[in-house]
């Protein structure tokens, strides 16, 4: 095959196994690259070292910032692509392209069918991800500090994209929300649900919940930057660890209708203003308003419906806030 090389090339494998001779040395040289044919694990170790990383995940020269393999099949067989690591047909890996740093952009098989957990983990460039119809099931990655867009195929049956939000394909949960989204973000009315540490490290500084949304995973904004979340008055249980380490997390608005309040929800929190619409205090634990970062309990203010406050003095937990506030 002929190829021209320049800081971009395209290149079509008649098998697998042969990127690397195909290449050569330019590997270290181009920075956007298309592929078409099979990848077994050989290419996909040559892939990882011109995304800047190797099989013993130490950094190498490799410039290559955008990566469209829709064209490509992942396929068993060939060496260990990293970390004792083997390729499985149709399955982007775990750790598959782990601290590739240098990686923008991924457009990811047509036919592949899994995305396993933390295949894109400490991708701290990674802007955006195209998955095609064929992926039937989704791991999220940490790390991925840039990410701001998850697209979907629209022909894909299991999953869509809105707003560059990876969501289930009925709309009514979030699965992997991109961290590098920045702003504020408004949850599209159709969530009722959001899985366990969803919001992990995001970027968005203020989320508003809309009415519907009735579960909220553990740790669902684990060390975020967020400042102010607004959560519905359809939710009634905030799980353990919700805003753990939001160490910019100031102000909370709880709906009417929130009754239980789990452990370690607001663990590293500089809380100043915490809203709680319900008439009756919720249910609280020994660990509730747990926090190592401050002792929020004497500045925090706890703003409660009206001619409700010597309710909230009277209940267990609740009574330890100095400043309780009947202004709702």
């Amino acid at each position: 095959e002929a190829i021209q090389f320049t800081t971009s090339s395209a290149v079509v494998l008649g098998k697998a196994g042969i990127l690397s001779t195909l290449l050569g040395d330019h590997i270290f040289n181009l920075t956007s690259l298309s592929v078409v044919g099979p990848l077994n694990g050989d290419d996909l170790r040559t892939l990882r070292i011109m995304a800047g990383r190797d099989e013993e995940n130490h950094p190498t020269a490799g410039r290559l910032a955008d990566l469209d393999i829709s064209g490509a099949s992942i396929v068993a067989g060939g060496g260990e692509y990293g970390e004792s690591r083997f390729t499985e047909d149709g399955v982007i890996g775990v750790g598959l392209f782990r601290a590739c740093t240098g990686l923008k952009t991924i457009k990811l098989p047509m036919g592949a069918v899994k995305i396993e957990k933390e295949a894109f983990e400490g991708c701290t460039s990674l802007r955006s991800i195209t998955i095609p119809a064929s992926v039937s099931a989704v791991s999220p990655s940490a790390g991925c500090t840039s990410l701001e867009t998850i697209d979907v195929s629209a022909a894909n049956t299991h999953f869509q994209s809105k707003d560059g939000v990876l969501l289930s394909n009925d709309g009514k949960r979030i699965l992997w929300f991109p961290m590098g989204k920045k702003g504020e973000y408004t949850l599209p009315s159709t969530i009722e649900s959001v899985g366990d540490y969803a919001f992990r490290e995001s970027s968005v500084e203020k989320f508003v919940f809309a009415d519907g949304l009735t579960k909220l995973g553990m740790c669902a904004f684990y060390n975020s930057k967020v400042k102010e979340v607004v959560l519905p008055s359809t939710l009634k249980l905030l799980p353990s660890g919700l805003f753990q380490k939001c160490s910019h997390l100031t102000t909370v608005r709880l709906g009417k209708k929130v009754d239980i309040i789990n452990e370690y929800v607001f663990d590293g929190c500089p809380l100043t203003d915490l809203y709680v619409g319900a008439a009756l205090p919720p249910v609280c634990y020994d660990n509730t308003f747990a926090n190592v970062a401050t002792d929020f309990l004497k500045t925090c203010r706890v703003h409660v419906p009206k001619g409700r406050e010597e309710y909230y003095r009277a209940k267990s937990y609740w009574d330890q806030f100095e400043n309780i506030i009947d202004d709702i």
